[in-house]
């Protein structure tokens, strides 16, 4: 139990698990007046645990695992958990590739002085603030079953106001890129798959399918934080790589297939540790093909995407020279 309860408690400063429904128990109970009434916890001959008034009236049924009180909330004063088995994280690997795990999910209630669920479900991870616009009211966010959910308090009643994560979009090559909410903040994890058949799992901040054989996922613990935080990796959809010695890669491809392509390295400030032998370039920018093979000089500066292949840009060559490129010399065929 105490290391149940020391779970608990870090999750609960961060945020917590969820149910799609409120318990038929605390649907249902009547609801006894306690507003002046301290509630108290208590353990039934199931070690289950729920609330009941001085009057040993129950006020919440004893279904959760375990239920602490709480003073950091003026909305909610007990949190009431249930063990619900395992849920899905990401994980990474000594080089900081992202691959799809399990942890214990434990699904938080946020009950209010009532004994009553202040919103309609339970959430793997939770936070809750003033609103961060008006710095005013109740403002919920929460994670469950791969949603994220937001609630805002309106006249003393928490309404939801947004769902959004595991939506699905088929792209130009009959793929299908979707998305799983793990987190509360910025926690979506990003996979592909080609019919039912998963690709990718969900596991990567960002995700990008420029050519119908070549993929650009990122390696990093952060990798929406800037570019010295994340590696870009070039694959195929059977997961070969084919580079991954750049910390952002760009291609820019027309109807007719030509393209461009331009990556960036940051060369010794990069903090994911290199893998495979593919040791790191110096600080700068290069022209590469579709498999990430460099096809011109280093430069210390040079723009990433471009709308016209026939035009002239300005870049800076090792040197620190500022020369013009055409760049009709780097468009290649997919």
């Amino acid at each position: 139990m105490k290391n149940f309860l020391s779970v608990v408690l870090a999750v609960f400063l961060l945020c917590s698990c969820s149910v799609d429904e409120t318990p038929e128990e605390t649907k249902n109970d009547p609801e006894p007046s306690v507003t002046d009434e301290k509630l108290e916890i208590f353990e039934d001959e199931n070690g289950k645990y729920g609330l009941r008034n001085e009057k040993g009236e129950i006020i919440a049924e004893p279904i959760y695992d375990y239920i602490i009180t709480s003073e950091e909330s003026e909305y909610y004063s007990f949190v009431a958990t249930v063990d619900a088995g395992t849920k899905p994280v990401i994980a990474y690997d000594e080089y900081f590739a992202p691959y799809l795990s399990e942890d214990e999910n434990i699904l938080n209630w946020l009950l209010d002085e009532n004994g009553k669920p202040i919103a309609d479900m339970a959430f793997e991870e939770f936070i809750m603030e003033n609103h961060p616009e008006t710095g005013e009211g109740g403002w919920l966010r929460g994670v469950a079953e791969g949603y994220s959910y937001r609630f805002e308090e309106r006249d003393g009643v928490f309404v939801q106001t947004q769902k959004s994560g595991r939506e699905e979009t088929e792209n130009e090559f009959g793929y299908t890129l979707f998305g799983y909410c793990y987190f509360w903040y910025s926690g979506y994890g990003h996979g592909l798959k080609f019919g039912d058949e998963v690709i990718l799992e969900p596991v990567y901040k960002t995700l990008n399918m420029p050519f119908a054989d070549r993929i650009i996922v990122y390696d990093g613990k952060y990798p929406a934080a800037g570019p010295e935080c994340r590696v870009a990796k070039i694959i195929d959809p059977e997961g070969n790589v084919y580079s991954r010695i750049f910390n952002d890669v760009t291609f820019t491809v027309k109807e007719d297939g030509s393209y461009i392509g331009v990556a960036y390295s940051c060369g010794d400030e990069c903090e994911v540790p290199p893998y495979y032998g593919m040791d790191y370039l110096p600080e700068g920018y290069w022209f590469i093909d579709k498999d990430g093979n460099i096809i011109s000089e280093r430069f210390v500066s040079l723009r990433y995407s471009f709308d016209d292949f026939d035009a002239s840009v300005k870049a800076k060559n090792e040197n620190g020279e500022e020369i013009e490129i055409n760049l009709r010399d780097y468009v290649l065929e997919s």
